[in-house]
C-alpha cells in the first residue's frame, strides 16, 4: 500500500511539536526543549490547527489546555514519537544516503566561491542533497525561524540562545574602477577624490525592522553629495557592465577576482583602508537544524570554504 497524500505533504517536526506541547503545555517551554522563538512555535501550533482543523489547545491562565482531539490524537502520537527516536537513535549517519534540500543565504560575492564548492562536496559525498542559494537579506531571523533558510552568511551577529553564531573572520572592501577611470592611476585617494563619481554595488535586501547599514550606503555618507548609490543589484554582470561603462566605482569584497570579472578588466582603487574598514563575517544557523548530522556537516563545509576567503 502506497503512502497517503497527506503523509507526504507533511511536516514531521510539526508532530514533535505537538508532543511537546501536549507535554508541557507552555509554548515558552517548547520553544526552549527545542531551541526555537515562541513565535516559530506559535506559527507551528498554527498549522498544527490547520492540518487537524481542530482548535487543539484552549488558553487558560494555568497553561494551554488540550481539547478533546488533541487529547485523541496523543494516545496514538505519543507511541509513535517514541519509536522513530528509538529507529534514529539506533541508525548510524550515513551522508550518502541523506537525501536534504539545503538553502543559504550569502551575498553575492561571496556566494559566487562559496556555493560551487559546496556542490562539489554534495556531489563528491552526499548526491542525494540539493543546495539552493537564495538572496541576502538585512534582517534574517524570521527566514530562520520560518525555516525557509537554513544557513545565512551575515556581517551582523545574531544574539540569541536559539541561534548557533559563529564569527568566520573579516572581509576587505575594495573600490573597483574600469581601467580608463579618471581615477585608476592615481594613488593615495582621500573622500574628495571619489566625490564626483557614482558609487554602485551589491543589494542586500533591506528587511522590516532592520537598522543594518551597508558598507555602500556608509561610504556614500561619508562621500557627501550623492545621497544614495546610483545601482545596487543581486545580478553581478549588470554590476560590472555598468562599471565597464562608465565612470563609475564599485564597491565589492576583495573576493571579486579575476575569475569572477568574465571578461571585465577592472583595476583596485588605492585609497586609505580607514576609508572602507574590513566587513566582519559570521555564519548563523538555528541550533536545532544543526541537531541534524546532516546539516551539522553542511555547517562545516561552510566556515572551512569562508574562513579561507576571510582574512
Amino acid at each position: 500500500m502506497g503512502l497517503s497524500k497527506e503523509l507526504k505533504q507533511a511536516d514531521l517536526n510539526l508532530l514533535v511539536t505537538l508532543h511537546l506541547l501536549m507535554k508541557y503545555r507552555s509554548v515558552k517551554l517548547v520553544a526552549e526543549e527545542m531551541c526555537l522563538s515562541q513565535s516559530a512555535v506559535s506559527r507551528a501550533l498554527g498549522r498544527l490547527r490547520e492540518t487537524f482543523s481542530d482548535p487543539l489547545f484552549i488558553r487558560h491562565h494555568a497553561g494551554l489546555e488540550p481539547t478533546d482531539k488533541a487529547r485523541m490524537i496523543e494516545v496514538q502520537l505519543s507511541s509513535i514519537i517514541n519509536e522513530v527516536d528509538d529507529l534514529l537513535a539506533d541508525s548510524p549517519f550515513d551522508l550518502a544516503s541523506c537525501n536534504e534540500d539545503f538553502v543559504i543565504s550569502a551575498p553575492s560575492l561571496i556566494g559566487c566561491y562559496l556555493i560551487p564548492s559546496l556542490v562539489v562536496q554534495l556531489i563528491k559525498f552526499a548526491p542525494k542533497c540539493s543546495l539552493q542559494e537564495v538572496q541576502s537579506v538585512s534582517y534574517p531571523s524570521r527566514l530562520l525561524e520560518d525555516g525557509t533558510v537554513d544557513f545565512v552568511l551575515h556581517n551582523v551577529p545574531i544574539i540569541d540562545k536559539n541561534y548557533y553564531c559563529q564569527h568566520l573572520g573579516k572581509l576587505h572592501i575594495n573600490l573597483f574602477v574600469r581601467e580608463s577611470h579618471p581615477l585608476a592611476n592615481r594613488q593615495n585617494l582621500n573622500i574628495q577624490d571619489l566625490k564626483p563619481f557614482p558609487i554602485l554595488g551589491n543589494l542586500v535586501e533591506r528587511t522590516k525592522n532592520s537598522s543594518y547599514e551597508s558598507p555602500i550606503t556608509t561610504l556614500c555618507e561619508k562621500i557627501g553629495g550623492r545621497s544614495k548609490p546610483i545601482l545596487r543589484s543581486v545580478q553581478l554582470h549588470s554590476l560590472f557592465e555598468t562599471v565597464n561603462q562608465t565612470d563609475s566605482i564599485l564597491l565589492a569584497t576583495s573576493t571579486l577576482r579575476k575569475d569572477t570579472l568574465s571578461g571585465f578588466s577592472l583595476k583596485v582603487l588605492e585609497v586609505d583602508q580607514a576609508l572602507i574598514p574590513p566587513m566582519d563575517m559570521y555564519l548563523v544557523a538555528l541550533k536545532s537544524k544543526l541537531k541534524n548530522p546532516s546539516y551539522d556537516w553542511l555547517k562545516e563545509q561552510i566556515i572551512e570554504n569562508v574562513k579561507n576567503i576571510c582574512s
